[in-house]
Order: structure tokens, then sequence, then C-alpha cells
């Protein structure tokens, strides 16, 4: 089957789907590993730090003083205290709680993504529906810079996951009414300025995000004559997104913390004199974006889809802008997130942050690969087989699947929960019953160090009580002191 049958028109090389019926099953591969280790998600490094000052001081107080001396992040720093709350209001253990809130985020996620699929894909039914699905949840998951950051520490779910996910919902949802000339109804304003305002106090960076991509929305909108402009529904929008920003910004711990990173040389300064680090940074991260074999994969798949499913009809000739404006949107947002880290941190931006900034570019990447197709996808599929008559759809199609699992984090996870599971399960449930034996006895407590190499083991407590980590777990477990042994026992 090659990409343009010899005196065919040239979508009869997609007359049938790309993918046989069973290819759902290699992004559930892709994915399967984070189902089996959600469940061993627990409390780590500083969600105790949170937990410990919401039983001192509760929900407000807590938020109050991380507000006046750290950080004004509300949104986060509320959705960190959840399993701590939900613990104490139900009953349950707090590992219950902590695997309940993981586990909501990542089925979250899996909706996302499906709902994506039926909305940029309409007519998928069925199996199709099912692998596009499953395709694009190995891409979000697998294919981020640090997956095990994003789904099993609820310290970063509040940071980056829930802002990240609510963006793409945005995203994709703003852009397609845009695309198809559909108004904006007064109910989805309200969401969408409700959801942007509260994950606007996520971080430094979510409300900047946020605020680019329904800029570049509404460019969009003047580019489709069929759609109507709305701008008043765009600024309310915006003016959600700003107010959330400006309560993370003006907050007095945010000067505390930009002096641990050393930057007290005041923003105005830094505004200029980080420029030049934020291109590098930009170009940085699109290069390693651009070799993670699932995001690679994932626009190949909504370019062999989109030209199965528009088969037959007349292809489209949008001006170039139209087409590559979702992309521009995207990196345009990653750029401004990169300039804040850079100005607040002096540095690249850690892994977990530039997993929300992953989920913008595949956003961006899926909007972007559709409309190509629709335009260009009868010319590149010409010229790529006039260059390799050996190239098929089918065989572009099977490179895709055989890219969604090579993706390193996902044979990784996937290693470590079929052999290893058991015994970090094990080790996990003996440190908490311990601590719960231990709660306010008064007595210090040594334990044995969990088992190292895991996924789930964002970082451990060390050997020194009065480390940081050590400190904030005595604290919420009102102990004198917590260490691990010094030959893990």
């Amino acid at each position: 089957m090659p990409l343009v049958e010899a005196g065919a028109h040239a979508d009869a090389s997609l007359a049938r789907w790309p993918w046989p019926r069973w290819a759902w099953l290699v992004p559930a591969v892709a994915v399967a590993p984070f189902l089996v280790l959600l469940p061993l998600a627990f409390p780590q490094v500083d969600d105790f730090c949170f937990g410990g000052l919401w039983q001192e001081h509760g929900l407000v107080g807590m938020l109050a003083l991380f507000y006046r001396t750290f950080v004004g992040r509300l949104f986060a720093n509320t959705v960190i205290a959840l399993p701590f709350i939900g613990a104490e209001w139900s009953g349950i253990s707090l590992l219950t709680a902590y695997r309940l809130l993981c586990g909501l985020v990542f089925g979250g996620v899996a909706v996302l993504a499906f709902w994506t699929v039926r909305t940029v894909f309409p007519r998928a039914r069925g199996a199709e529906r099912l692998f596009l699905g499953l395709a694009l949840l190995a891409a979000m998951a697998g294919g981020s810079p640090s997956p095990n950051d994003l789904y099993f520490w609820v310290s970063q779910i509040g940071n980056y996951t829930i802002a990240a996910a609510a963006a793409f919902a945005i995203m994709v949802a703003l852009w397609v009414r845009a695309e198809r000339g559909a108004a904006l109804p007064p109910a989805l304003v309200a969401v969408i300025a409700v959801v942007g305002f509260v994950t606007a106090m996520a971080t430094e960076m979510s409300g900047a995000v946020l605020f680019v991509v329904v800029c570049g929305a509404f460019v969009r909108r003047w580019l489709e004559p069929a759609a109507p402009r709305q701008p008043v529904a765009h600024f309310v929008i915006l003016a959600a997104l700003v107010a959330g920003a400006v309560i993370v910004a003006v907050a007095p711990g945010n000067a505390a913390r930009m002096s641990v990173y050393g930057q007290s040389q005041g923003l105005v300064v830094g505004a200029f004199t980080s420029i030049p680090m934020t291109v590098v940074r930009l170009l940085n991260h699109l290069y390693l974006r651009a070799v993670s074999p699932a995001l690679v994969a994932w626009p190949v798949i909504v370019a062999l889809a989109t030209a199965y499913y528009d088969r037959g009809a007349a292809p489209s000739r949008p001006a170039w802008p139209v087409v590559w404006l979702p992309l521009a949107t995207a990196i345009a947002a990653t750029a401004a997130a990169l300039w804040i880290g850079q100005i607040g941190m002096g540095q690249f931006l850690p892994p977990r942050a530039r997993g929300h900034l992953h989920f913008i570019l595949l956003a961006g990447l899926t909007m972007t690969t559709a409309a190509a197709t629709r335009a260009y996808g009868d010319q590149v599929r010409r010229w790529a087989v006039a260059r390799w008559p050996v190239l098929t759809c089918r065989r572009v199609a099977v490179a895709a699947l055989v890219l969604i699992v090579l993706a390193p984090n996902a044979i990784h996870a996937a290693w470590t929960a079929t052999v290893r599971r058991p015994s970090l399960a094990a080790a996990i449930d003996a440190r908490f019953a311990a601590l719960e034996a231990g709660r306010g006895q008064g007595a210090p407590l040594v334990l044995p160090a969990l088992p190292p190499g895991w996924p789930v083991v964002i970082g451990d407590i060390g050997e020194a009580a009065d480390h940081w980590p050590n400190a904030c777990l005595a604290r919420f477990y009102r102990l004198p002191s917590v260490r691990i042994g010094a030959s893990g026992g």
C-alpha cells in the first residue's frame, strides 16, 4: 500500500484504517505500568512539610504562612494538602487518600485524552477511538520529561499536572471551535474563566502559558472568516487569568524564594538579562522533545488518522499562518514559561515543570499536524513516494507503534512494575505502619531505606535527622526525629 498509488487519487492509499484492529494493545502496554504503579504512590519529600503545617495551622493558616514566607501558589498548595485533609475527614488511611488523588488525576488525564480524540476526530469509532485515545495518553504520560513526578507525587500534581491538563483542554476547546467557526457559548466562557483563574494560581508560569494560548485562539478567530470574533468573551477569560497570575506574583514570599536561587537582582534587570538564556533554554527544550519517541509518534498518528478520515474530501488550502499558528502559539507559551523560570530561578526549569510545557507542545502539535495534513498531505505523500518508493502507509503506521513503546520511561516503569513491585509495596506498608505506631510516642524513629531505583520513590529521607525532609516527616508524626539507619535498618 504505497503512500500514493500510481495513477490514483492521493487518498486511495488510505482507503483502509492504517493500523490493525489490535493496535490499541501497543499504547496500552506503554500506559499499563502507570496503572500498576499508582497503587504504590505515597507521600514523601515536601508533602509532609505541607501536611505538618496544615495539621498545626489549618488550611487557611497554612496558605497564609506560605504566601507570606515562601511561595504564592495558592492552588498548588491547596492540592498538596488534600490527601491529609481527606484522610482526616474521612477516616481512611493517609496512604489510601494519597493514592486516590493520584489515581483521580491520572484518570482525569486519560479522560482528557479520549475527549481530545473525540473532539479532533469526531468520526472515530470503536477500536479506532480506543487506539487514538491510548496513543495520546501514552504521549502525555510516557512521553513527558518526568512522568514520575507528574503522576506519583502530589506536590508536583498540584504544581504542574492539573494546570497542564487544564491548559491542554482549554487550548483544544478554544482552537477547535475557532477552526470550525463556532461561537463560544457564555457557559463555556465562564467555565474557562473560572478554571483559568484557579489554575493560574498553580505556579508563576501557569497563568502566562494560558494567557498566550487564549491570545493565540483569538488571533485564530480573526483568521477564520466564518468565526465570530467575540472580543468580550476573550477579554473576560484573559482578565481572569491576569487576576490569578497577579495573586501569585505579588506574594511577599516570592522575594524569599528568589533569594534561595540567588535571584536578588530585581525583576526589571532580571527580565532583560534572562532573554538570551531563555532562547538557549527554548532550543534545548525543543530538541529534547524532538528526540522523545512517544512525542514523535503522536504527530505521525495524527497525520495518518487525519488523512484517513478526510479521504475523498477536497484538500483545504488555508493560509500558512492558519496551519502553523497552533504550534507557534505553543512554542511562544513555552518561551514565556522558560523566561519566567529564568527570571525566578536563574536556571533551566526542572523536568517536572517542563512536563507542563510538554502538554502545551502536544496540543499545538496535534492541531498543526491535522491542519498541515489537510493542506499539504497529498503533496507530501507524492513527494515521499517519489523519493522512497518502498515507503507505505502501513510501514509508517508500524513505525509509529514502535516509537510508542520505545519511550524510556515507559520501558523502565514496565520493568519495575512487573519484576519488583511486591518488594516495594511491603517496604512502604512497613514504613507507614512504623510511623503510625510511633506517632506521638516521644521516641526517635529509625527506619529502613526504601529499595532504590523505583519510579514512585521521588526522594527518600536521609540518615541525618536534621535533613529537612526528615524534619517535616517527624513534625507531622509528632516525633523527636526520624532517620534512615546507616545500614538500611
